[in-house]
């Protein structure tokens, strides 16, 4: 997840200084318009196939595939107050989870590449059952998520291509972003 030190108090691991991260969340992040530019697909910076939810995530993972940067800067303190949570999910109204389970699927088809499938398949693979389970056993008003996945399978495909020709970075440049690390907590 993109977020730090969220449902967190400031802490002092906060406040080091700028570091690599790879992306920041949409609740609060400065782009270069350049890289905006660079990213975009037919002139569309955020994907509209998105409406919400992990659209953010999704302009970072085209970022880094071109080669751009994000710095997380613990100077800079804002405050969003988020509606999507794990504990609130039966709470919400029944399309923010659609949304939701839809992107988390259309977000890897659409920027994750062959390599980095395969790297990580059987933890992705794990997940996304435990997912669809989720939503055939107790969750059925997302069942039209699902769906969506399928019905804009084309369109995700054809993005996901044009991502792929243009990158700037391999599939183990990226993997770093993915691999296990140890807790920075201590």
């Amino acid at each position: 997840h993109l977020d730090r030190g969220g449902d967190e108090p400031a802490a002092d691991r906060y406040t080091a200084g700028p570091e690599p991260v790879f992306g920041p969340s949409g609740a609060v992040a400065l782009y270069r318009r350049a890289m905006l530019d660079d990213i975009a697909f037919r002139g569309e910076v955020f994907d509209e196939a998105f409406f919400a939810y992990r659209e953010d995530a999704d302009l970072a993972w085209r970022a880094q595939w071109r080669g751009w940067s994000s710095l997380y800067v613990p100077k800079g303190i804002a405050w969003h107050r988020r509606r999507v949570t794990p504990t609130r999910r039966s709470a919400l109204p029944a399309a923010i989870n659609r949304y939701s389970v839809r992107n988390r699927f259309l977000l890897r088809l659409k920027n994750q590449s062959a390599a980095l499938a395969w790297r990580f398949a059987a933890p992705a693979l794990a997940r996304d059952l435990l997912v669809v389970g989720y939503v055939l056993g107790r969750e059925w008003t997302s069942i039209p998520g699902l769906i969506d996945v399928l019905r804009l399978l084309p369109s995700t495909l054809a993005k996901r291509r044009h991502i792929q020709r243009g990158r700037a970075v391999s599939s183990a440049q990226m993997a770093r972003w993915f691999e296990a690390k140890p807790d920075r907590t201590g």
